[in-house]
């Protein structure tokens, strides 16, 4: 599955990569991912709420949870965010089928 992953430098991360590169900071993203067993597929800086945005493609939402973890424990990130692909078919199909059996609180039979 696919998990995007994007992320806010703090005060130290950005002091950092000013002594830093896209090539060295996209290397240690990578060996990083393929430690936890996951890949990053593609990764580049932006202008905006996040400086930096990644894709990965992960086994589980717990593996890319790690890997999230594991990047805030360096200490340069101010935030973390990500958000995780799923199958929207299979969403739609999950709620048709309790649709109308849910009853609000006060309202069941």
């Amino acid at each position: 599955m696919k998990s995007i992953i994007l992320g806010s430098y703090n005060e130290k991360g950005l002091e950092g990569l000013t002594n830093s590169s896209f090539a060295k900071r996209e290397a240690a993203a990578k060996a990083a991912c393929e430690t936890a067993g996951a890949t990053l597929t593609d990764m580049f800086f932006t202008i905006g709420s996040s400086d930096v945005v990644g894709i990965m493609e992960v086994d589980s939402v717990e593996q890319a949870i790690g890997l999230k973890e594991a990047f805030m424990a360096s200490g340069v990130w101010q935030h973390i965010q990500l958000l995780h692909e799923f199958d929207v078919d299979a969403a739609i199909a999950a709620a048709n089928k309790v649709r109308g059996i849910y009853q609000p609180a006060g309202q069941e039979s």
